[in-house]
């Protein structure tokens, strides 16, 4: 319960089930291979899964031991709209590829450059410049 002992850590478990559940409608396959694969984009993700299991364990584990902690309400309130909208931006960004968007940088069949809507103003946010 020493998690939930702060509101913001609720807001974000609440945020981050809805996320979840928003993704799960987004018509996306995930992590489809498509025709044509990089190799090393599945040992990305990996390390992207590993970032997350630290990114979960970690920062309450510091909060409760007040290691690397800024302190005060607006630091953590800044984090949680700073996490929102990354994830907001992401999210919009698999609902606009749907069945196309995949976690590999991949071919997806019928595979078309994506210039219009909200990649008219960003790049996909997985892929390097």
């Amino acid at each position: 319960m020493a998690f939930f002992a702060h509101p913001a850590r609720i807001w974000l478990v609440i945020g981050s089930f809805l996320l979840l559940i928003a993704a799960w409608f987004s018509g996306s396959s995930g992590i489809s291979a498509g025709e044509k694969h990089s190799a090393a984009s599945k040992t990305i993700l990996y390390g992207f899964g590993l970032v997350l299991v630290l990114l979960t364990l970690v920062p309450p584990y510091c909060d409760r031991r007040d290691i690397w902690v800024i302190d005060g309400d607006a630091a953590r309130y800044f984090g949680l709209l700073l996490f929102f909208a990354g994830s907001f931006l992401r999210l919009a960004a698999v609902f606009v590829l749907g069945r196309r968007f995949s976690g590999l940088v991949a071919i997806q069949p019928g595979h078309q450059l994506k210039t219009d809507g909200l990649y008219r103003y960003i790049r996909h946010p997985v892929t390097p410049d």
